[in-house]
């Protein structure tokens, strides 16, 4: 509930109407995320209740830094650092699509059936949509047998 709450407030306090450009910043409001298998190891549940917050900061046109935090699948803190390219497409006056790519340095899964190390690079392909202002990104990640879809809002400030 809270999540949805920060995302009304901090929209009301947006003072841009373009789309994330050169030295722009977005709060990233991460929210949830869909497994192709609902468990792991003997009948663990992956959590899919995401919660947490990041910044991204665009850099170039193509070009975007993100950090961040959000509470992972395996019911742990991750932090996240990495970069993201991405190409805006625009429709309707203000709707934007946005193919894109980051490369995320993680922390939280070394002690997880990943075997991952402290800081874990993940490749992250996404897709983003919405207004100029505010937009749903829902990315991917690809795990051998196990698929992730991941849920973000991003609200320009």
């Amino acid at each position: 509930m809270f999540k949805y709450i920060a995302i009304v407030l901090v929209s009301f306090f947006c003072s841009s109407s373009f789309a994330l450009g050169v030295y722009e910043w977005t709060l990233d409001v991460n929210t949830s995320s869909w497994h192709s298998s609902p468990t792991y190891g003997r009948g663990n549940f992956y959590n899919e209740d995401n919660d947490g917050f990041g910044f991204s900061y665009g850099y170039s046109d193509m070009l975007d830094f993100k950090m961040g935090y959000f509470e992972n699948s395996y019911h742990n803190t991750s932090v996240y650092a990495g970069l993201a390219l991405n190409k805006d497409y625009y429709f309707y006056n203000d709707i934007v699509l946005s193919p894109g790519i980051g490369v995320m340095f993680t922390t939280g899964y070394k002690d997880t059936n990943l075997n991952a190390p402290t800081l874990a690079p993940i490749v992250h392909p996404s897709i983003t949509i919405g207004h100029r202002m505010l937009r749903s990104t829902i990315g991917y990640i690809p795990y051998g047998e196990n698929t992730v879809l991941t849920f973000q809002t991003q609200i320009q400030f």
